[in-house]
């Protein structure tokens, strides 16, 4: 039994077809999350515990999910990070001073 891979038309070993697959999902990975930039926002609403609605410097008003133990209220200041032009709405943490 061969431990050999075919992968578009050319066989590789176990080892280089796995770092060649490596590789590739690393390219993916890296045009997938570009961090473009941090926008500022101020916080207008606390919404529970670990959300809160936070209004961009371009007017857009987004609700948002913050990391754990972080202390929200209205009128702190916050860093949104942005990623590949979109809010990341998977977390938001940096409330001022940072």
């Amino acid at each position: 039994m061969s431990n050999n891979y075919k992968f578009q038309d050319k066989e590789y070993s176990s080892n280089l077809f796995l770092e060649a697959m490596e590789t590739v999902a690393t390219r993916v990975a890296k045009s997938l999350f570009v961090l473009n930039c941090y926008t500022e926002g101020i916080i207008k609403a606390v919404l529970t515990e670990n959300k809160y609605t936070v209004q961009l410097t371009n007017g857009e008003l987004y609700d948002l999910p913050a990391r754990q133990g972080l202390t929200l209220a209205v009128n702190n200041i916050v860093l949104v990070v942005q990623v590949n032009g979109d809010i990341n709405k998977r977390f938001i943490d940096c409330i001022r001073p940072y």
